[in-house]
């Protein structure tokens, strides 16, 4: 959830610039509060923690920062695929826990890293990460990299 920072003016009559989060929830008004007093705000994801059958969990963590042409999504909901239930029962030997599942996702662009273009914040997105396939293949050349036999 991101806030939006913004000028008001208290009470008392003082200006104030202040860090507002949509408080229709009271997840809303413990991350207003942890705002206010400096702390910083966590994110849950759902993290296979260790080698093994099992040894999943939900768990906060650092909200990424995006580096040089990155963006950071806002993810609003996530699918759980075959390579993650490969995952969670320890048959995917790519995978180094700790490692986040539900690689498949779409949400909105909340944050634009150095150099970024033809993107905005609030741009709606799908997200299908592709961390290894051939380049060479037809399936890679036409733009179909879920197909690369090298995935």
């Amino acid at each position: 959830m991101k806030g939006e920072l913004k000028e008001f003016t208290s009470l008392r009559g003082e200006g104030v610039r202040e860090t507002i989060f949509p408080v229709e929830s009271f997840e809303g008004i413990c991350l207003a509060l942890l705002a206010r007093k400096g702390l910083a705000i966590r994110m849950k994801a759902l993290r296979k923690l260790r080698r093994g059958p099992g040894h999943v969990d939900l768990v906060n963590v650092d909200p990424p920062r995006p580096g040089e042409g990155e963006v950071i999504v806002a993810v609003q909901y996530a699918g759980i695929c075959g390579t993650d239930i490969h995952i969670l029962h320890d048959l995917y030997s790519k995978a180094r826990p700790p490692v986040t599942l539900g690689h498949e996702f779409c949400g909105t662009i909340s944050e634009l890293g150095p150099n970024v273009q033809g993107w905005n914040v609030g741009d709606r997105v799908t997200v299908e990460s592709a961390a290894e396939f051939c380049g060479v293949c037809e399936f890679c050349r036409s733009g179909q990299t879920q197909r690369c036999e090298e995935r």
